[in-house]
């Protein structure tokens, strides 16, 4: 009887068929860890939004047992060391937004209102001493550096009364 193929072509042959089936054991095995890996991150996911929803409950608890009405407007801690698109952020402060009078608050206090530094501050100043009292919270889109949005933020820290 002869040969089909020699011996070359056999141990080809067989070194194709062992690569294929170490393909198979890989993917396989591949396969299995993915699903421990899968099971895992549910698992984190959950815990993850259990966690959140117990803050989200403290937050609410504070917010009905308090009155009054204050939020972190920035974070609290300072970044020393921390880089921001390749440049160092130097302190980060903090700073509670209230709600505000703004036909008698001073500049200190105008600065507790969300978006709104010295430079603005001032210049609420300087439109309510040209213009007079504010009669609504809108005419305060009338101030330079006040559009929509920035509005739009300070809104719910606004009041307006006669002085």
């Amino acid at each position: 009887m002869t040969d089909l193929f020699t011996k070359q072509e056999r141990l080809f042959i067989l070194f194709l068929l062992a690569g294929i089936i170490m393909g198979g054991i890989v993917k396989w095995y591949r396969s299995r860890q993915a699903a421990k890996l899968d099971l895992v991150y549910r698992q984190q996911l959950a815990e993850t939004e259990r966690q959140l929803r117990r803050g989200a409950q403290t937050i609410d608890s504070l917010l009905q047992r308090d009155s009054t009405l204050m939020l972190t407007a920035l974070p609290t801690e300072t970044a020393s060391n921390v880089k921001l698109a390749g440049r160092s952020v130097t302190q980060a402060k903090r700073r509670v937004a209230t709600v505000v009078n703004v036909n008698s608050a001073s500049v200190e206090e105008l600065m507790q209102l969300p978006q709104v530094g010295a430079v603005i501050a001032q210049r609420i100043l300087e439109y309510r001493q040209l213009h007079g009292p504010f009669k609504t919270a809108e005419e305060l889109m009338k101030v330079k550096g006040i559009g929509q949005k920035k509005f739009a933020a300070m809104k719910p820290f606004v009041r307006i009364e006669k002085e």
